[in-house]
């Protein structure tokens, strides 16, 4: 085993500043963990451990700080300093040994560094969805800056958190209380806090009374059952929502908003808020959405889906998918 080690310093005219730089980190003779916190470089971390090596009395003398080494060192050192002007290269050369081209070993290198997977293009596809993810990308933002921002409305309620709070009142109200009593049925909700006291306020009274008062309400209620908030989930082939030769599975959640049963057969229902110009834009923007649901919903509830309607707040009618 070697008892002699030999530290060779590459340096340019400011080895004496470095070194004493870093011997000033060497306090009461100790390198302690907080004098190594700022040393990024790895010669740096020698040169510390070097100036603390008995043999290291070149490096001390750089120093202006007093270094008292260590004389329990288990090893012999010898420094050399070099500076730029030294032929580095030629020192270098004299104990290079010149290297043989292993041609196999090269080819296995270029085959692996040139490995394309067959699906590279799926990484570009999340594996996990939620539904209401499937139509985002052929949204349309006309309307994106159409409304004014909240601290301009009276109210303090963009469009979209108006939006939100139809949909957050249709997601835990009774129907049957909405239908008898509008006013009663906003009041629970909000004192059981389903919504707050803002979103209350800004609830379309009108257009919740023309649902549940209408013909399709009484669709419903003359159905032969009601399911709300269904929890739907499957795995669905990529390229049925990407643009992709490769049927590799994504899994999809969502929530399906009513169904309801006529006949031994399912009646998708999603309610929509967005403003839009006609029934056909509206069907038109949620078409994947719905086509997902429509497969969930037959999954978990072993029926058919005879029917998938939206459900248009602003429209104020039913938009049936044909």
């Amino acid at each position: 085993r070697a008892k002699e080690q030999f530290v060779t310093f590459y340096s340019d005219k400011n080895i004496q500043s470095t070194v004493d730089s870093i011997g000033n980190k060497i306090i009461s003779s100790d390198i302690s963990p907080f004098s190594v916190l700022d040393i990024l470089k790895d010669g740096n971390f020698l040169i510390l451990t070097a100036l603390m090596h008995k043999d290291g009395g070149i490096l001390r003398d750089m120093c202006s700080n007093e270094i008292k080494p260590d004389l329990n060192c288990g090893f012999d050192m010898s420094v050399e300093i070099l500076s730029c002007n030294d032929n580095i290269d030629e020192n270098i050369q004299k104990n290079a040994e010149k290297a043989h081209v292993n041609i196999d070993l090269l080819n296995q290198i270029r085959n692996k560094l040139s490995f394309v997977y067959d699906r590279f293009e799926l990484k570009d596809f999340l594996s996990k969805r939620t539904a209401s993810s499937l139509d985002n990308a052929q949204q349309n933002y006309r309307y994106i800056a159409s409304s004014k921002p909240a601290f301009l409305n009276v109210n303090k309620m963009t469009s979209a958190q108006k939006g939100t709070a139809m949909h957050t009142f249709m997601q835990y109200c009774d129907y049957n209380n909405s239908k008898r009593c509008l006013e009663d049925e906003i009041a629970r909700l909000k004192q059981n806090n389903y919504i707050s006291e803002e979103q209350a306020q800004v609830l379309d009274r009108k257009k919740l009374s023309d649902l549940f008062n209408g013909n399709f309400a009484k669709r419903i209620f003359n159905s032969d059952g009601i399911y709300r908030e269904i929890n739907v989930s499957s795995f669905v082939p990529i390229n049925q929502i990407e643009n992709t030769q490769f049927d590799d599975k994504v899994f999809i959640q969502g929530i399906a908003d009513c169904v309801f049963e006529e006949d031994g057969e399912l009646v998708l229902v999603d309610y929509k808020t967005d403003k839009i110009d006609n029934e056909q834009e509206l069907l038109e923007r949620y078409k994947n959405q719905i086509n997902f649901y429509k497969y969930a919903v037959e999954k978990t509830l072993s029926k058919p889906v005879k029917e998938a309607v939206l459900y248009s707040f602003y429209l104020n009618k039913v938009c049936i998918y044909k």
